[in-house]
């Protein structure tokens, strides 16, 4: 599971799971020069499949009214939270869950020259 913040600026933050992280980016990367801005996944969880996903429905209920909308483009997107902030949930919820899921061992913010996990393709 991944989040990282609006390149845009605003204070929005994005959630979501991917199997093929390089793949993920890339696609994030294609809206946008890699000039002005390179897609990266700030912060990076890790574990059975199963967790991540309880995991990302857990943080979807949870915020449910903070984010725009289920539509392509608009979904995943969380309104007025800092990334410090859905870290420190992200954490609380594992634990409470006790999720077997663990942060990715990585120096933080992670591009695609920095990823050796996930399938391979």
């Amino acid at each position: 599971m991944y989040v990282f913040k609006d390149p845009l600026g605003s204070t929005d933050v994005k959630i979501g799971i991917t199997g093929n992280p390089k793949v993920r980016l890339g696609t994030y990367q294609c809206a946008y020069s890699a000039k002005s801005h390179k897609a990266c996944f700030d912060y990076v969880w890790v574990g059975p499949p199963k967790h991540i996903d309880l995991l990302e429905r857990a943080l979807k209920e949870k915020y449910k009214w903070d984010i725009a909308s289920d539509r392509l483009g608009e979904s995943e997107w969380i309104s007025d939270l800092s990334i410090q902030d859905l870290i420190k949930v992200v954490d609380q919820e594992i634990q409470g869950w006790r999720f077997h899921i663990k942060v990715l061992d990585a120096d933080f913010p992670v591009r695609t020259d920095d990823i050796s996990w996930g399938r391979k393709n």
